[in-house]
């Protein structure tokens, strides 16, 4: 865990390094709106871990609840944002995402494999360096996951779907490339640090 956090950690680093010297490298007649509401959709790439690592379970009164490995997925995300002009060097944004991921877990102990549906309800206020067309940006915020897992809580009669939720905070950077003053592309990695305090089955 501890090496994936300093990967993840060192990747956002690097892309924010990155950014700042290629946006100085772009033409400085660019202009883009200073106040703007904004939508968009992609793609989503999400890897799950913590105490998700495939080697113990959740047993209440007569039902066991699976705790497996996670494999990564891929889905799409949807993001729905506003951002204005704070100086003539920063922007500030604030940006409601959501992203859904298609996975699927491993339990070894039992030899059990299935699907997992991992969605994610972001909340971001977004700190931009906007002078030029690539915009390097921070954004912390908070999240509410949903992660369902097919058949993983069981009983003495039933075999049911796991479905955990909880809050958590967000970590990101990323950036922007204008195409216009009002159209652009969006790249960012997200950190997110969870607390599932609910499982149902």
């Amino acid at each position: 865990m501890r090496n994936s956090l300093f990967l993840t950690v060192f990747t956002i680093a690097a892309i924010m390094m990155s950014c700042f010297g290629s946006a100085g490298a772009v033409e400085k007649t660019f202009k883009m709106a200073d106040k703007q509401f904004y939508l968009g959709g992609g793609f989503a790439y999400n890897s799950i871990g913590g105490d998700f690592n495939g080697d113990h379970l959740l047993s209440g009164h007569s039902e066991t609840i699976l705790i497996p490995e996670i494999n990564p997925g891929i889905g799409f995300g949807l993001t729905a944002g506003y951002s204005t002009k704070m100086s003539p060097l920063f922007y500030f944004g604030i940006e409601a995402a959501f992203s859904l991921t298609s996975q699927d877990y491993d339990f070894d102990i039992l030899d059990e494999h299935n699907d997992v549906t991992a969605m994610f309800f972001d909340f971001n206020v977004k700190a931009i360096y906007g002078p030029q067309m690539i915009q390097p940006y921070l954004l912390p915020g908070v999240s509410a996951p949903y992660i369902k897992l097919k058949d993983a809580a069981a009983n003495d009669y039933f075999l049911e779907d796991a479905r955990f939720t909880g809050l958590g905070l967000n970590f990101g950077a990323g950036m922007d490339l204008y195409i216009s003053p009002r159209v652009f592309f969006d790249i960012n990695m997200m950190y997110r640090l969870t607390r599932l305090n609910e499982v149902e089955g």
